[in-house]
């Protein structure tokens, strides 16, 4: 989970293949893409990626999304829309794919039609044999409503909190099924919307869930091995001059984690 500030970019690897969903914000001279996104690929000796997802075409979650084509080799694009970033792909709810035994499946939306653009957002799900990844981009109560009919499917190991954790998502019955040990806020440092909402994270907080914000540990490194369980290997935060030894595990819900 990269750290981007007030947006979100997440790589996924396998053995041999690497998706990233999402690519953070652009600004006025610069963006996330070539500032950070592509710097941590090209440290894990990443040249290409397989497959880049855009959730939505908000700024913060698309802005860097050129800088990363342009640097890396990164030909299939898959988004909910032509919007910007003209997508190989419309992610559409039921299309499967599975790499070096790890299934992708996306799980929403079925149409755009209807939805406003962070509700049409790509939730992604990523599933090994022993652990489940949830990625919702920025949906919100409507659009969770929905994926609420697969029911037991929702439950995960680790979800990105759909919109930053704003209060117009993480609804209670989400949270419920979802119920994750890792839930991971991607915010800007004292982002002028609040995000975390301080009820929200109570509420996953309440549910069992680790919560970790970009904000404060930076960047986020989990891993699930062949038959275990996903774990958080590493906080990274670039102003360090080290990997820094964030206590992550005394934050609420984060003992024995």
């Amino acid at each position: 989970v990269l750290d981007v500030g007030q947006g979100s970019a997440v790589l996924v690897q396998t053995r041999t293949r690497a998706l990233l969903i999402d690519a953070g914000p652009a600004w006025r001279g610069g963006d996330s893409g070539a500032m950070t996104v592509v710097p941590a690929m090209q440290a894990l000796g990443l040249s290409a990626l397989d497959l880049l997802v855009i959730s939505h075409s908000d700024n913060d979650h698309a802005g860097g999304a050129d800088s990363v084509r342009q640097r890396l080799h990164a030909p299939n694009v898959m988004a909910p829309v032509h919007d910007g970033v003209r997508p190989h792909w419309l992610c559409r709810r039921a299309m499967r794919w599975v790499w070096d035994d790890v299934e992708f499946r996306i799980l929403h939306p079925r149409t755009v039609v209807g939805w406003s653009r962070n509700d049409a957002s790509c939730v992604l799900s990523v599933r090994t044999a022993s652990a489940h990844v949830l990625l919702p981009g920025d949906i919100e109560t409507d659009a969770e409503a929905v994926t609420l009919a697969r029911g037991d499917e929702l439950r995960a190991d680790l979800v990105i909190v759909p919109h930053h954790g704003s209060r117009t998502s993480s609804s209670e019955a989400w949270v419920a099924t979802v119920t994750p040990n890792y839930a991971v806020y991607t915010t800007g440092f004292r982002n002028r919307w609040g995000f975390p909402d301080s009820a929200v994270a109570r509420r996953w907080a309440e549910a069992g869930s680790c919560g970790l914000n970009t904000a404060l540990t930076g960047q986020l490194t989990f891993t699930a091995r062949h038959a275990g369980r996903l774990t958080l290997d590493s906080v990274y935060k670039a102003d360090f001059k080290r990997p820094a030894a964030v206590r992550y595990r005394d934050l609420p819900g984060c003992a024995g984690r």
